[in-house]
């Protein structure tokens, strides 16, 4: 869009007060606003005796109603991006307030290796209860290689052979669990239980 020029200012009539004169000022035009530059309508010859009537500008383009309603609707500013302030570690540290420690202290949820144990015991325990002594000795193995549940492994195994002293898959891993805790008698009688039943 070319920028509006100003047409020469009319010889003052003398006797008359000269009118002050109006700085234009240059904006910058938004693409979507400019549609055709406007054009200034040269001034008429003023009657010795007639006040001069004040200068209006007109368009060349016809302005739509709907038009006129979004153009006198101002674009809100985007906000500024926000700004990272950036503190030296002593201030921040001369601005903490010491806090009072509750008495009771919540439960820590169990640690992935604790919880995935848990569970394996638990789906030992099902395979137990359903009969597939298989999958038991083998959940119950897995526990054992890892040192892990070791006394409820014991403790369940023992209540296993109890009911089926025939199974020496059994036996074996009461055996092995002895012995990963330490349990060396109880681990070869279990053994040898084992070697009878087979």
């Amino acid at each position: 869009a070319e920028p509006e020029v100003a047409e020469p200012a009319p010889a003052v009539e003398p006797g008359k007060p000269e009118e002050p004169e109006v700085a234009k000022l240059d904006v910058p035009v938004q693409p979507e606003q400019a549609a055709e530059p406007e054009v200034a309508v040269p001034e008429q010859a003023v009657e010795p005796g007639k006040p001069a009537e004040p200068e209006v500008a007109k368009l060349d383009v016809p302005v739509q109603p709907e038009q006129a309603a979004e153009q006198e609707v101002a674009e809100p500013e985007q906000p500024a991006e926000p700004v990272e302030v950036v503190r030296p570690a002593e201030s921040i540290a001369a601005e903490t307030v010491p806090v009072a420690v509750s008495e009771t202290i919540p439960e820590e949820a169990p640690a992935p290796e604790t919880k995935r144990s848990e569970d394996v015991l638990e789906r030992s325990r099902q395979a137990l209860a359903s009969g597939d002594t298989q999958v038991a000795v083998e959940l119950y193995g897995d526990l054992v290689k890892r040192k892990k549940s070791l006394e409820s492994v014991i403790e369940d195994l023992r209540i296993a052979v109890d009911r089926t002293p025939d199974n020496p898959d059994l036996w074996q891993v009461l055996g092995d669990a002895y012995m990963r805790d330490d349990q060396t008698d109880e681990a070869i009688n279990a053994y040898r239980k084992g070697m009878e039943t087979a």
